[in-house]
């Protein structure tokens, strides 16, 4: 299962997400090694609302990245 970089997209599995992460005080992933938290030019406005979407829930679960990852393995239904 995988959590998502709220800046760039870029899927971490879990336990390397716990070490290589920057997580804000909420214990949402705002910064990963792949963006160091600059977003990416031409992310469209749907994916920055999805990411924006995965803060929220991730902020909602407060830091809980294994149930972030369940959450967004059930989700991927509907995206």
């Amino acid at each position: 299962m995988d959590v998502l970089c709220t800046t760039c997209g870029e899927p971490w599995d879990v336990f390397t997400a716990y070490e290589e992460l920057t997580l804000n005080k909420s214990g949402v992933p705002v910064a990963c090694p792949s963006c160091n938290g600059v977003e990416p030019k031409g992310m469209s406005p749907r994916q920055r609302q999805y990411l924006d979407d995965v803060a929220k829930a991730a902020e909602l679960l407060g830091g809980d990245l294994d149930g972030l990852a369940a959450m967004l393995e059930d989700l991927e239904v509907f995206v």
